[in-house]
């Protein structure tokens, strides 16, 4: 277990497992630590929506309001649990100070690189691999659908800053969605059609990365804790772990939200901080949709797979929070109620809850550690780690290899934080 290898990744999610298979095919052995089992944390049960209509961060105008408002009601779509935590009131202070047009457009031209990136890689990377049907793969685009007219409005705006970067809506009418839709209920004011966004079922994308990584070399150990770093000087020689040290060349820690508790071996600042968000998977209804619908208005998501459905969404900063809180779930519920004709399947097959790695500006931190010639961070992805996994893979592995990198790496370094 102490052998050296080339790379050691820490974390067993979306992120670990696309910087394993890039690497790897770059040809470098790798060895990748997860603190519990694979895919075990936010790649599990999120929507799985592959999404560059999402290129908007949530540092929206208007959005602070919105999180001060639902401090007072639990079930709300953005529910910042009050706190006197000093890091948790700095990030917020720092989020609250990024929501503004000026400040979006940076961040939102940087993660539609990385989304339109990822886009296409999960093509490539589908195709080369034979997964489209073990991962349900799915390019039929979503649906942004609206109760009110106002929202109708709000939702056309955000289109309107996402088109500057290459993002196609369509703008539907009430009948128009239902005609498009049939799953829906009839009385919604209109919603939006984005062509370009695509969906799967995570669980099963993270278990076919991990069939493929290992069977082609990777070392997979899960429930092995990270513990910290090990340094010499300005060079990381691997990681201490629960059960001894791993000796790498070179770490990439992808940890997701789980990666700011390592920062003093980092040495650096890693401003992450988790957001909580919950999921209901059921069998599927007998009326089920086949987009992915978001509920403008909840802030949720309905997703269909081949083996069943989905409802999710929802943000909570709460900390590392590990209650499965039944006033989320339950608001969820209601929300479904009031746009879909059957708002679930007959059978509940899970209910779950995952922390998100929410940076302040929304964007990504893709980097070589400050302090350290050889260890990379890779973490950060907010609501949109499958979403931009491929891409991050692709761009780590070129970062480790120095490689030209497929996007530009600037928008994702620590520089900007």
């Amino acid at each position: 277990m102490q052998d050296e290898t080339d790379i050691l990744i820490v974390g067993g999610g979306i992120i670990g497992l696309s910087c394993a298979y890039y690497l790897n095919a770059a040809g470098r052995s790798v060895r990748l630590v997860e603190r519990e089992t694979i895919g075990s944390g936010a790649s599990h049960g999120n929507c799985g929506m592959v999404c560059p209509s999402h290129a908007p961060p949530l540092t929206q105008p208007g959005v602070v309001a919105r999180g001060l408002k639902g401090m007072m009601h639990r079930g709300a779509p953005l529910h910042i649990r009050p706190t006197l935590n000093p890091r948790t009131l700095s990030w917020l202070m720092r989020f609250a100070a990024r929501c503004s047009l000026d400040r979006m457009r940076p961040a939102m031209a940087a993660r539609a690189a990385i989304l339109n990136s990822s886009r296409t890689a999960f093509d490539e990377l589908i195709a080369a691999e034979s997964l489209a049907e073990k991962i349900e793969w799915t390019t039929n685009g979503a649906l942004f659908v609206c109760r009110q007219p106002a929202t109708m409005a709000l939702t056309g705006d955000y289109f309107s800053r996402a088109a500057e970067v290459g993002v196609a809506a369509i703008e539907l009418s009430g009948a128009e969605l239902t005609a498009k839709e049939p799953a829906l209920r009839d009385d919604l004011a209109g919603g939006f059609f984005v062509g370009s966004d695509a969906h799967l079922r995570p669980d099963r994308l993270v278990s076919e990365l991990q069939r493929v990584v290992t069977e082609r070399g990777v070392v997979i150990e899960e429930n092995t804790p990270v513990q910290g770093l090990i340094a010499d000087g300005s060079m990381a020689t691997g990681v201490d772990t629960d059960s001894g040290p791993r000796h790498a060349k070179t770490v990439v820690v992808a940890a997701g939200a789980w990666s700011s508790t390592l920062k003093r071996s980092l040495r650096a600042s890693v401003p992450i901080e988790p957001g909580k968000g919950y999921s209901i998977t059921t069998t599927r209804p007998k009326i089920c949709p086949t987009h992915p619908i978001a509920f403008q208005e909840r802030g949720c998501i309905a997703t269909p797979f081949n083996s069943g459905y989905r409802l999710g969404g929802t943000m909570e900063f709460a900390g590392f929070d590990d209650r499965l809180r039944k006033v989320r779930i339950e608001s969820i519920r209601r929300a479904a109620t009031e746009y879909m004709r059957e708002p679930e399947g007959e059978t509940v097959e899970e209910e779950w809850y995952g922390w998100r790695p929410m940076t302040y500006d929304g964007v990504p931190i893709i980097d070589r550690l400050p302090s350290y010639d050889n260890a990379y961070l890779a973490a950060g992805h907010n609501m949109l780690g499958i979403s931009m996994a491929t891409g991050t893979g692709k761009l780590v592995s070129e970062l480790v290899t120095d490689a030209e990198p497929h996007i530009d790496p600037q928008p994702y370094s620590f520089d900007r934080l």
